[in-house]
């Protein structure tokens, strides 16, 4: 993915590798193969691709859009704010240094009032979630669903 891909999904939501919420499934197997992992069933689930992505399906229709920075080979995106700082957004993403990023950046966020005691949600520009765990303080996923 390109710093303006994900800039742009951090943003709006719109699509992850071209592929945006309703699309159907056999949309997402022309534009990115056959996936690395299946899970659910033919009804409902998800597709697993290389780089943290994950397409969540409902009845052959895509209803999330996911970046998971949990595994070992989770992604990195580097990117240069006004400040010309260069900012990667990965797995090891701290709290602090995402909201830093969002900031210089002049992404709107808010953090709705949640109870939450393992993670932290933050939504930008009411569209995208943003998951972080609260134990490391470490990014975990980038995602947007269908409402």
């Amino acid at each position: 993915m390109k710093k303006t891909d994900i800039l742009e999904f951090l943003t709006t939501g719109n699509h992850l590798q071209g592929i945006r919420l309703n699309d159907p499934v056999d949309k997402l197997f022309e534009k990115l193969g056959t996936p690395k992992e299946q899970v659910g069933t033919t009804q409902f689930g998800f597709f697993h691709y290389k780089q943290g992505l994950r397409f969540g399906y409902f009845d052959k229709v895509i209803n999330e859009l996911v970046i998971l920075f949990r595994s070992k080979k989770s992604p990195n995106f580097a990117i240069k704010n006004p400040f010309n700082e260069i900012l990667i957004i990965s797995g090891e993403t701290k709290i602090h240094e995402f909201i830093y990023l969002l900031n210089t950046m002049q992404i709107g966020w808010k953090c709705p009032d949640q109870k939450d005691l393992s993670g932290f949600i933050m939504v930008i520009n009411d569209e995208v979630v943003v998951f972080f765990d609260l134990d490391s303080g470490n990014l975990t996923r980038i995602f947007v669903g269908r409402r």
